[in-house]
């Protein structure tokens, strides 16, 4: 797939690229956190492997034509009614008063990213046509029971958090931004309070 869209941009005349990757190329667990384009690549599993090697294949094509983009994405939410990722399961389970169950009692750290940060993002590096490797991360870099506990405070729940035993999928994911920051130093990142306030507001 990678080399038939590189070919069908070539074709086209595209002024530039921007590929979504994964820090799943740095592996399931990664060998280190938080993580940095620097990191040791270790992908892990079908998905991993076909990020990485689809990012030497639009790069190899492309890099010496147009500017190509590589964002390596953590988690990306969107906290709305059809979100399936791990924070917004537990968002919606929280607001129709379930109770939540975490594996290894939620104590493992993630770093999430709202879709909406993902998007306001991409406009400026289209705009500016930058080109490079990037790991992508929200500000929030929490657990995930202190995620479900700022859900459960902002929505006023009294769902219970329940924490469950380990089932061997823990593991830290944490992004640590500093490349991001430094290239793009005015645009800020919502915190996911922020966002799950400016949702409120857009729904009033």
């Amino acid at each position: 797939m990678a080399e038939n869209v590189a070919s069908a941009i070539s074709a086209a005349g595209c002024g530039n690229l921007l590929f979504c990757s994964s820090v799943d190329v740095y592996g399931r667990p990664p060998s280190e956190n938080p993580l940095t384009e620097d990191s040791p690549l270790n992908p892990a599993g079908y998905y991993g492997h076909a990020k990485l090697v689809s990012e030497y294949i639009l790069q190899r094509q492309l890099g010496g034509v147009i500017p190509v983009a590589i964002l390596r994405l953590p988690g990306v939410c969107a906290l709305d009614d059809g979100d399936n990722s791990a924070p917004g399961t537990i968002f919606n389970a929280i607001r129709r008063g379930e109770s939540v169950q975490l594996s290894g009692g939620g104590r493992h750290r993630r770093t999430y990213l709202h879709v909406d940060d993902l998007a306001a993002l991409s406009e400026v590096i289209c705009r500016e046509r930058w080109f490079g490797t990037m790991n992508l991360g929200g500000p929030d870099r929490c657990s995930l029971f202190e995620l479900a506990t700022t859900f459960r405070e902002f929505l006023g729940s009294a769902s219970a958090i329940v924490k469950g035993e380990p089932n061997g999928t823990e593991f830290d994911i944490e992004v640590a931004g500093d490349k991001l920051r430094g290239a793009f130093p005015n645009l800020r990142f919502r915190s996911m309070r922020e966002h799950l306030q400016n949702a409120r507001c857009r729904s009033e």
